[in-house]
């Protein structure tokens, strides 16, 4: 059986995954452009940023 505080994080990563997917999802949509491109993008330079 997993541990109170695996199960919260586990839902505080999804939670905000969602929340990340729409924003990139609505900032594509008003952008005209395609939603996966623009994701891969995003992490891409999410990543870039974390490396720093």
């Amino acid at each position: 059986m997993k541990e109170q505080w695996i199960i919260e994080a586990e839902q505080n990563a999804k939670d905000l995954a969602k929340e990340l997917y729409e924003q990139i999802s609505d900032e594509a949509d008003d952008l005209y452009i395609d939603k996966y491109w623009f994701f891969e993008k995003v992490v891409h330079y999410m990543r870039a940023e974390s490396e720093e």
